[in-house]
């Protein structure tokens, strides 16, 4: 049986880290090198942690795509909790709405190849980043 989308709900920490888990998996069953699964896993990391401390719910859906002869993973980050309000100061380095370093989000945005916020919500977030084989 071929995976081509999982859904992981994130309501704990151990959720968060169990979506690591499957995407380390995933990437690897999927042929990704070690260099790119640790991306892939930091990514879903710090995404899947950003909805556990500012949403508590979501979920993060791992699928493979093709797309112009390429193959990758597709990170989909979705909640519907306070949302965003400025994107482009929450993707800049040091920025933080709590106090962290400010780093997260713009780190997933400078290690993913494709990198879509979803601008057209009216409550929540959803954060789509592709990483190519």
């Amino acid at each position: 049986m071929t995976l081509n989308k999982e859904k992981i709900s994130i309501w704990a920490d151990s959720d968060v880290e169990y979506a690591v888990n499957r995407t380390n998996l995933i990437a690897h069953n999927f042929g990704f090198a070690d260099r790119e699964r640790n991306v892939l896993t930091i990514m879903v990391s710090e995404l899947a942690r950003n909805i556990y401390k500012y949403a508590k719910t979501g979920v993060i859906v791992i699928q493979k795509i093709e797309k112009n002869n390429k193959k990758g993973l597709e990170i989909i980050a979705e909640d519907n909790g306070p949302g965003i309000s400025d994107i482009e100061l929450a993707l800049k380095d040091g920025y933080s709405s709590n106090g962290t370093l400010g780093l997260g989000l713009a780190a997933v945005k400078r290690m993913s190849d494709e990198f879509v916020f979803d601008e057209t919500r009216n409550i929540g977030t959803k954060i789509n980043v592709v990483k190519w084989l």
